[in-house]
This record gives structure tokens, sequence and C-alpha cells, in this order.
């Protein structure tokens, strides 16, 4: 037995080191705090288990002589049990053993449970191939607080490898202990493909009838065409807990054809050519179908060839609503592919709602099980979730409604026609036969909603162009207003920029704002509600104030046109209002998939002054020269009759304090990398964090080209903290209160308004001047800023400054997103 052991460990360390060179690391999309305990999905596949309909699953078995723990995938397991991926790839390198480098896959992991402390090494040595002992083992759960003895597990040689299944049974009580907080989850998968089958997988990647995952440091090619039930995180296989079935059913799988006893079956963003070991099979071509694979062999074969095709309403993760074939069950192992280009893996959030663009491939049992994308949407109407009084939820309890015109009620297979200003409420009644209704005008006529009210105050009860479809649900009624999209942005525009402020901002604001709506139509979020937006600030504010002469014109005079650069479409950003010069993108947010702070920013979103006249300034980085531009009352600043232009708030040591206390510790959660503690050794390193302690001192340490604060320090008893991204620095020090029957502190306004914000400081273009008492010790500080809103990209407020020096609408798109081009989009 020792001598197979000995085989094995010997097999393995040869795969890591062959595998290491060329793996790549995958990417993730969630952060840290949205992951959870429930069955994550695979690569653009719904999350939810398959269905295992006609399968009988046998009980997993782990051939344990098969699977060692190495100390490499011991601490690849250990950090997994507590960050996200995409955090501890982005974590800063610390660890400076030789007998582990950046190239290998399991370095990332090393760095993160030494850094911790969870593991440790010594002499220079981590020894990563050496298989985890029994010792080991035990130290590790006394350092995470868990009891080898009351988990049952025991052991007669410490020194020798950790069994297996033992070792299984400690890293599902750690999980367990981290409730939500680990984010590891068991799944059920089968292998379709892996490296060794497929030159199109990378190092350490495989397809499954789920997606892609990756399982860095795990030999899993001899468990091809099996179902196994695995420990995972995000897409990331973390253990293999068994077989589970030797023969499963392939569900749903596109056939690109079959001829000749050869089947080209695509699965998991991979396709593969099989034998066919049977005659009972016709030729046929891109057909959806289930499949039985034994060894590389289909031994058996049902294909699914009825289909449909019509206007999709709403696609969620439990059904479809078509236009005029009602609603369909969706099964939980549906998958979802395009053949536009090539045959292509796809997800439900493809799909875009209000179109009729796949075919839909229905079951034996009346469900649809598959979806084929088969044309390109071109945007024309826009399907807009409307939200309740406040935007404080999608669900209404009450719905009235009225017309300008004569307006129809169609439910079901029936129709109410409804005189101009008569209101009907709608109840259960119109939902006996089906769970969606719609409402249109006759001759062009608006609808009310007498139910809520828009407007600051809430001051009148909103009117809408288009149709409306109203659907009952357990959790109240959903209100989808469709229509043309250029109809939409008559009341987006207002909404988003005051008409007061002249035709070309308004015209600005067109094309920003179509820009927009074009990337929110194709990213399709709110497809599950059966809209491409919502009329809140989670998409863009619609309706909020009505359309009138002046959008309206504004919208007709830009028809079609977008913000492009190097010929895509981007969805620019702004902010309220601008202290006299605007921020690097890279110097505000981390970069999206390695999170280094701070990043490069693209050429139309760069740094530059807002001002025409006054003192030329260029880089307002240094501290001194922030200060004086800051305190510089000669600019002639396109926002400076804007009262968030200058801005002051004195705040108290206790407050401040508070304030951080309150945050730090969830920020650290969100992104370690950017909250760092100094060490002994006078580096600040990312260690987990709770509290500050009592405040001593706060301080800037690095402003970015524009002069907004990038990095801050802040002194507690608990240690000295490094801050980075000026979300961080808004939150932790906010004039918001968070002691308990305190208020919030009122920001001073240079027009002499006082105003409380609600969650950031203004900005972070700020100084502090800081009050001390005899003994030294913190008081208050001063804090005297400009601007409201990150300072990215385009002032709303600069743009009324800027046309009221003349400029027209492609003026200022250019001076705010230099390099930029406007022209139609679609």
């Amino acid at each position: 037995m020792k001598k197979y052991m000995m085989l094995m460990v010997f097999l393995l360390m040869s795969t890591l080191l062959t595998g290491c060179a060329s793996s790549q690391q995958a990417k993730e999309d969630k952060p840290a705090d949205q992951v959870n305990h429930k069955p994550n999905g695979g690569e653009n596949v719904p999350n939810n288990n398959a269905e295992k309909d006609d399968q009988v699953i046998s009980q997993p078995y782990v051939a344990q002589a098969d699977m060692v723990i190495t100390r490499a995938l011991a601490a690849k397991m250990i950090a997994l049990a507590n960050f996200d991926k995409s955090i501890i790839q982005t974590s800063d390198r610390e660890i400076d053993f030789e007998d582990t480098n950046p190239d290998h896959w399991f370095d990332k992991y090393i760095n993160m449970v030494v850094v911790n402390q969870w593991m440790l090494g010594s002499n220079k040595q981590f020894h990563p191939l050496r298989p985890l002992n029994n010792e080991e083992m035990d130290t590790l759960s006394k350092r995470f607080n868990l009891s080898l003895e009351t988990l049952g597990i025991t052991y007669e040689d410490k020194k020798s490898p950790v069994d297996y299944k033992d070792f299984l049974t400690f890293y599902e009580a750690l999980c367990a202990a981290n409730n939500d907080d680990g984010g590891v989850a068991s799944r059920r998968l089968m292998v379709f493909a892996t490296p060794a089958n497929s030159a199109d997988l990378s190092a350490w990647h495989m397809a499954t009838n789920y997606g892609k995952y990756s399982f860095e440091g795990l030999a899993l090619d001899s468990f091809m065409d099996k179902e196994i039930e695995v420990m995972l995180r995000g897409n990331e296989i973390i253990a293999v807990k068994g077989v589970t079935l030797q023969m499963p059913k392939l569900t749903n799988a596109y056939i690109e054809r079959i001829k000749d006893n050869k089947a080209m079956v695509f699965m998991g963003g991979i396709g593969r050519e099989l034998t066919i070991n049977h005659d009972d099979y016709k030729d046929v071509e891109q057909v959806i179908g289930d499949l039985i694979i034994d060894k590389g062999h289909i031994t058996g074969i049902l294909l699914k060839e009825n289909r449909l095709s019509d206007k999709v309403l709403l696609i969620s993760g439990t059904h479809v609503t078509f236009e005029n074939e009602g609603t369909y069950e969706i099964t939980k192992d549906a998958k979802f592919y395009s053949d536009m280009d090539g045959v292509q893996w796809k997800s439900r959030n493809n799909i875009i709602v209000g179109y009729e663009s796949a075919d839909f491939v229905i079951d034996e049992k009346g469900r649809v099980c598959s979806a084929i994308i088969r044309k390109k949407v071109k945007m024309a109407n826009i399907r807009v979730l409307i939200s309740t009084l406040g935007f404080k939820s999608k669900y209404h309890q009450e719905v009235r409604l009225t017309g300008t015109t004569d307006y129809v009620v169609t439910y079901g297979t029936q129709q109410k026609e409804c005189k101009a200003g008569e209101e009907i409420n709608i109840d259960g009644t119109y939902f006996d036969n089906q769970d969606r209704i719609s409402i249109e005008t006759k001759n062009q006529g608006k609808l009310t909603i007498n139910s809520i009210k828009r407007g600051y105050g809430d001051m009148f009860m909103p009117s809408y162009r288009g149709r409306m479809e109203i659907s009952k649900t357990d959790e109240g009624y959903l209100i989808v207003n469709e229509l043309p999209v250029e109809e939409y942005l008559y009341a987006v525009v207002p909404s988003e920029m005051p008409s007061s402020y002249g035709l070309e901002a308004s015209k600005t604001q067109a094309v920003c704002a179509r820009s927009y709506a074009y990337s929110q139509f194709y990213s399709n979020r709110f497809c599950s509600y059966g809209a491409h937006v919502i009329d809140s600030v989670s998409s863009q504010v619609y309706n909020n104030i009505p359309e009138n002469e002046t959008s309206i014109q504004a919208v007709k005079a830009t028809h079609k046109e977008g913000l492009t650069y190097n010929g895509n479409v981007i969805s620019a950003n702004f902010f309220s209002t601008s202290c006299g010069f605007t921020a690097n993108s890279g110097d505000v947010w981390a970069h999206y998939s390695t999170k280094e702070f701070p990043a490069s920013s693209p050429q139309y979103l760069r740094s530059k002054p807002q001002y025409t006249q006054g003192t030329t300034y260029t880089n307002l980085a240094d501290e001194e020269t922030f200060r004086k531009f800051i305190k510089d009352d000669s600019l002639n600043s396109f926002d400076k009759a804007f009262g968030y232009y200058r801005w002051s708030v004195e705040l108290t040591r206790e407050h401040i304090e508070a304030s951080i206390n309150a945050n730090i510790g969830k920020r650290y959660k969100v992104q370690p990398k950017l909250i760092k503690t100094l060490d002994n050794n006078e580096i600040f390193r990312s260690r987990p964090i709770e509290s500050i302690g009592t405040l001593k001192d706060i301080g800037i340490y690095k402003r970015g080209q524009g002069g907004n604060i990038t990095e801050m320090i802040i002194e507690g008893t608990a240690g000295i903290i490094k801050v980075s991204t000026e979300y961080n620095v808004r939150l932790l020090v906010t004039p918001v209160s968070h002691r308990q029957g305190i208020d919030s502190v009122p920001v001073k306004l240079h027009t002499g308004k006082e105003t409380t914000v609600k969650n950031l400081m203004p900005s972070a273009f700020y100084t502090m001047d800081k009050v001390y008492d005899k003994e030294g010790h913190l008081v208050k500080i001063l804090f005297t800023g400009g601007g409201n809103g990150h300072g990215v990209g385009m002032s709303q407020n600069g743009v009324k400054g800027m046309v009221d020096l003349g400029n027209d609408y492609k003026q200022v798109l250019e001076h705010y997103y230099e390099g930029t081009v406007v022209k139609e989009i679609y």
C-alpha cells in the first residue's frame, strides 16, 4: 500500500509540474460579498442543479488511493474556504519561498494561507508537493477552532499523509463554520472534456454539462463522461467528493450533426466528436438531444425536435412567457446556445426580451429544455420596469390607471374597452386564466398610473407612452412599459438633466442616455422581470420629471446618436458637479479584473481642467498645489454657480471614529487589497480588520492627477491603516452619523445653503484642517472640498456652464470625453 501511495504521489507531482506552466487563471465575476452557499453555476448557465429524470443516483464513492492532499492542494482548499478566487488572485504577493513562484498554479493559494498564518513554511521552503500529514491537519483544525476528535477523525501516525476522506470531513466542517462567508458549495457535474481530449481547453479547465470550470491541482481525466459530486467556489472546483453516476445522461446537448456513426456534440462551450455504437440513429443536423455516453461512445440518443418561436415577454430561471404561446416551465437542466457565428454556449440573459430571436426546444413533458439563438436583435423598442412610489420596490400592491384617450385592456381572449379618463383598478379578476394582461391606448394617447406619484415631493401622477404589461406574482404586480427607445428618452432626459439648462444641454444628455440605454438593452439584466431597464437610478431615471418640448426636441435632434470610442458604444460616466477638475478613472476605481489601484485610464476618461480663466493647474496630485487650487476664487469654472462647487463640513474625532469602525470591516471583506495595515516591518499589508480602536490621527497619503484623494492613512489604537479608492475614502469618513441618537452633520455649500448627505462625503476632492488639544490629541477636522460625485467623465452641472459659454452638444461631449465620436448607433 505504501509503495502504491508513493507511486500516486509521484504521478500527482508530475501532473502538477507539467500543468502549472501553461495554467491560466480563471476570471471571477462575482464580488466576494455576493457569494453564498447555494450551488454555483458554471460559465453562462442558470444556477440550478440538473434534473435527474429517469436516472437512479448511486451513492457517491471515493477511490481514496487516487486522492492525495498535498500541501499545495490543502493551501488552495483553505484559501477558498475563506476568500473568493478573484481576491486570492489579486492579493499582493508576500511570500519568498524557493520552491514556488508566480508561474505555479498553487503560488497564489500559498501566499494567501501564509499571509493569514493558517499554514507556514520553514527554511525558505513550503514543500507544496509533499502530502499533508496528520499533524499538520491537526494544527490547521486548531487554528480554526475545530476539534478533530469531535469530528470523529482519529489517526495513529501523526507524520503519515492525511486520509482523503478525513480531510474532506474537516474541510466541510470548516466551510460550515464560515457560514455564508465561505461561499463553498457542493454540486454534481458531468465531466465532458478536459485538456486531455480537447485542444480548445487551457490547462486546468474542463467543460461540463453546466459550463466551464477550472480545477487547479486536481487530476480529473479519469472521471471523463462520469457524473461526479464536487465541492466548488464560483467556477473553481476544490475537491471531488465522489462519483455519483458511471453513465449519466447528458441532457439537452447541441448535436451539430450525426453522420456515419459519428456525432459532433457541443456542450459546456466545447465541441467533441463521439462514435455511436449502435445502428438505431438517423442523420440529423443542429438538433437538441439527450445522450448516454460510455467510454467515449454514445450508447443511447433521444432527439428533441419539437420547437416553437415567439416574442419573449419574460425569461427567468424557472419559466418563459411568450406573447402568443403563453407561459412555459423551464427545466432545471435547460441549456442555451447560439448558432449565429458557429455554435456558442450562452445563458438565458442572452435572449433579449420583447423580441423573437430564438427557437425554444420543448421536451416530452411540454417544458422548455433548451433554446437556440438564431439572430441578433436590433434595438427598436425598450421595456422599462416601473417602480412603486419613491422607487422603493418593483412590486406594486395596488395598480390604478387611466388613459388620456380611449384605451383597451386585453386579458386572455377577452378585451375591455375603456373611455378616456375612466379609471380602472387592476385586481385578481383580470388574472383568472392568465398571469399577464396588456393595456394600450388608442390614437397614440398615454396611460396614467394613478396609484403612484413622481417628482420631487411626489408632485404628479406619471403618464406613459406605449403599452403597459401587468403581471401578477406572489410578491405583487409587476408593471412593464414597452415603447420606442426614442420616446423612452423623452422622459429620461428631463429626469437626468434639468430642461432649464437649455436645448444643447438636453441634447448632450440625450446622447449619453441613448448610449447607456443601448448598453443596458443588450445586457438584458432585468429579463427576469420582463424588462431591459428599470425607471430608477439602478438604470437611469425615467419619467420622474415629465417629458417636455425641450426634451422631445433634444431627442429628435440627436436621433439614434450615441457616444463611441474606437467604433464601440461606451456607457459614459457622469456625475453631478465638478470642483473645477475631473479625475482619471484609474485614480477612482480599481482595475475591474486585476483589482490593481491606481489603474490605467482610457483616453476619454482622463483628468482635465474644467475652467476657462484663472491660474493654470495641470496636475493636482501635490498636496500644496491642491490646497491652493481648492481655495482659488479666481477660477472661472463651468460649475462655479452651483452649491457643491465648494463645500465644507466640520466633524469631531468621535464622529469620524464611529464612521470608520462601522464600515472598515465590511469594506475589507469586499476587497482586502484596498484596506491595508502597517506591519512590524513598516510595510502596508492586506490584513483582516474589524476596528481601528480609538482614532488617533488621519492624513492624506496620495492624490490623483485631478486632486481627488486616492489613498488615506488612518491611525488608531489598533493599528495604522491605509485606505484606497475614492469610494472607501468617502464612505469611511462621512458626515453621516453612526452614533445612536446623534444626527448627521450638515454640509455647508458655498452658496450659503446647508444640506444633509445620505451615505458618502460629497466628493474625495478636499483638504483637512485638524484641531488638536494641548496634549496633542485630535479633537476635530474641518474638511474643505469641492464637487459632488466621483468626478470621472462629464459634470452635469458643468454642461450648463459650457452651454452658457456658447458650446453646442458635440463640443461639450468632445470636451468631457476626449477622443470619442458621436454617431448613429442603431
